[in-house]
């Protein structure tokens, strides 16, 4: 069993509208580190690449281009390891206090 001391997400990428709220959102939740961004050579997004581990270059890509009209998630899968229950109840009270919702 992964053994962590915080909640720590694993490798996942999501489509935001807004690039900046979403990497504040992840920082200030997670206590992630931006290690780099740029613009995507494929499709000409911004990207911002976030870790919560000095090894790993990402765990988490957060990348512009999500339209604002989308009626449809565009996360397929968020996954992290916890240490404890009560780490996610903490986690849910820092969200909702950010404005997450059900619906976010």
């Amino acid at each position: 069993m992964l053994k962590v001391t915080r909640p720590t997400p694993s490798h996942f990428g999501i489509y935001v509208t807004d690039v900046d709220k979403m990497v504040h959102f992840y920082k200030t939740v997670f206590g992630l580190v931006e290690t780099d961004r740029g613009v995507g050579k494929t499709f000409k997004a911004p990207l911002v690449f976030l870790s919560a581990s000095p090894d790993q270059h990402h765990q988490l890509v957060i990348a512009g281009g999500r339209p604002a009209e989308a009626t449809f998630s565009t996360v397929m899968q968020l996954s992290f390891a916890v240490p404890s229950i009560q780490h996610l109840r903490d986690l849910k009270k820092s969200a909702e206090a950010l404005g997450a919702t059900s619906s976010n």
